[in-house]
C-alpha cells in the first residue's frame, strides 16, 4: 500500500471508531456475542434506527 493509501485509509477507520457511539457499539460486539442492532442501540443510548445508521456507516466503511 502506498504511503499516501495508508493515510487516506488510517483517517477514515479513524472516522468511523471515533464516534462515541459507534466505540460503544463497537466495544460491545468485541465480546464475541451477536446483539441485533436494538440490542446495540439500548447498549450505546441511542434509538433502534440511529444504531441501524451507525451500523450501515461501518458497514459501508
Amino acid at each position: 500500500m502506498e504511503s499516501d493509501d495508508l493515510h487516506l485509509w488510517l483517517a477514515q477507520l479513524a472516522g468511523l471508531f471515533g464516534d462515541p457511539t459507534r466505540a460503544k457499539m463497537l466495544t460491545a460486539l468485541m465480546a464475541g456475542k451477536a446483539l441485533t442492532a436494538t440490542e446495540l442501540a439500548a447498549l450505546a443510548d441511542v434509538t433502534p434506527p440511529t444504531a441501524s445508521s451507525h451500523l450501515t456507516k461501518l458497514e459501508r466503511g
